[in-house]
């Protein structure tokens, strides 16, 4: 996955992270700074305000899938190493306290805490409902993905667990649908 197309990904992921980071701090009235570290996997950026006294680690996800308020959310459990292997998805090794979940199909941004969504997960799965993607070529699946299929959570589940979800869309953030389209 580490050709042309998968680094131009990267840039445009980079350009959809700043046009909703600055959207939610011009929103918030606060301030972001970007993660410039080395270790990318611990979030995206910080949005914060010293005057309020708040802060908060986001990791930013796009769904290009979901397409009404009856889906499901797909979460990132593990991704392929070049050798085969696995490693931690975004679901597991952010060191972020709030996804930012953008869902392309409806042009909504939410705001869900992440202990919420790993803790949902968990409890999908202690009770044996966990729903998760695979698809039915695996072969051609991992060809053109870097993913393991990942986990589906219901759309109004994650936003009844999560009493302090945000829904926004790109309107209230004035964020241009074709503006953001043209990033992905």
């Amino acid at each position: 996955m580490e050709d042309i197309a998968f680094k131009q990904s990267i840039i445009k992921t980079q350009q959809r992270e700043a046009l909703v980071g600055s959207a939610l701090a011009r929103y918030f009235d606060c301030s972001i700074r970007f993660n410039e570290s080395e270790d990318l996997k611990k979030y995206d950026y910080i949005l914060y305000s010293t005057e309020k006294g708040w802060c908060f680690r986001c990791e930013q996800q796009d769904d290009k899938v979901c397409n009404s308020t009856n889906g499901t959310l797909y979460f990132e459990q593990c991704t392929f190493n070049k050798d085969g292997t696995t490693k931690d998805g975004k679901l597991i090794y952010t060191k972020a306290q709030k996804f930012v979940y953008i869902l392309n199909n409806l042009k909504q941004i939410l705001i869900l805490d992440v202990k919420l969504i790993r803790n949902l997960v968990s409890v999908y799965q202690n009770a044996g409902v966990l729903e998760t993607t695979m698809p039915g070529d695996f072969e051609a699946w991992i060809k053109k993905h870097d993913t393991l299929p990942g986990v589906l959570l219901p759309y109004e589940d994650v936003l009844l667990n999560d009493p302090k979800a945000k829904i926004f869309t790109y309107d209230q953030l004035s964020i241009s649908t074709s503006q953001y389209l043209s990033l992905q």
